[in-house]
Parts: structure tokens; C-alpha cells; sequence
């Protein structure tokens, strides 16, 4: 079984994320869920929040906004509307960010929980 898999981060404004990982977790339609290598195929929604990525020991963490993930055992692609990385940008745009994805993540929830 491979160690790591491919990652691919995109959102309108282009690529924000694309190397090699040893594994991801992201809040997903049915909650949060970890992706290593050699995962079964999955399709899902993403919400609102941190996609944490492990590679070589470290941890890297992106906050996103909505999208959708599809997940082979090798290769996971992500497409978010937005995508702020954690370690790269003013501590302000980082906490709005994170604000933002906090909020869309509730009223997502919210109107999921109000559906028949």
C-alpha cells in the first residue's frame, strides 16, 4: 500500500493546494472524516471550516469554504470556493476566514436540520 496520495486544492481563483500527502481530514456532508492512503472511493460534500493535511510529520492547515471531495485510493480532489492557508496569511484574514466558515457551516447545518 502507498504511503502518501495526491492532493489537489482548487478554487475559482486557481490552485491553492497540490503535492503529495499522507493523509487529510475535512468536515464532510456526514461529518468529519480522515483520508489516507488507500481509501475507498468517496464522493461528498465539504462544509465550511479546516482541511488539515499531514505530510512528512507536519501538519498544515487550510481553512475552506464550501465545496465537494472525490476521493480515490490514490488521488484526492478537492473544489472549495474559497481557500485560506493557516501558516501564510495575516492572522486578521485567517480569523475572518475561519469566522466565515464557521457561520456558512451552521446555516448549512441549520438548513439541513429544518428539511423534511
Amino acid at each position: 500500500m502507498a504511503s502518501n496520495f495526491k492532493l489537489d486544492l482548487v478554487t475559482p481563483e486557481g490552485r491553492a493546494f497540490s503535492d503529495e500527502v499522507d493523509g487529510i481530514v475535512l468536515t464532510g456532508g456526514d461529518g468529519e472524516m480522515g483520508i489516507l492512503p488507500g481509501h475507498e472511493p468517496i464522493s461528498t460534500t465539504v462544509l465550511p471550516g479546516s482541511l488539515v493535511i499531514s505530510k512528512n510529520g507536519k501538519e498544515i492547515e487550510i481553512i475552506i469554504g464550501s465545496g465537494y471531495a472525490e476521493v480515490t485510493g490514490h488521488y484526492a480532489n478537492i473544489l472549495a470556493d474559497s481557500a485560506v492557508r493557516a501558516d501564510q496569511a495575516d492572522p486578521a484574514a485567517v480569523a475572518e476566514a475561519r469566522k466565515r466558515a464557521e457561520t456558512a457551516r451552521a446555516e448549512i447545518l441549520a438548513s439541513l436540520a429544518q428539511t423534511p
